[in-house]
């Protein structure tokens, strides 16, 4: 009792599409409304050129916060 009390989202959620990072693994993304938007960081496969606000399908990495992987 107790030990499974934190609660994992169903699914994927919709993220949008910042920028890049310098790093080509990783892109901005954000939730919500873009001038409140809430941050995060999203790893994926090099070299696909996103369109600024592109509609991304992201998951939570087990263990970071603020790190989303593509769905």
């Amino acid at each position: 009792e107790g030990l499974e009390s934190k609660v994992e989202p169903a699914g994927p959620v919709e993220a949008r599409f910042l920028k890049p990072f310098p790093n080509p693994r990783l892109i901005c993304i954000y939730f919500g409304e873009r001038k409140d938007a809430k941050m995060a960081k999203c790893v994926v496969k090099p070299g696909k050129n996103w369109q600024p606000n592109a509609r991304v399908m992201v998951l939570p990495v087990e263990g970071e916060d603020e790190l989303y992987r593509l769905a």
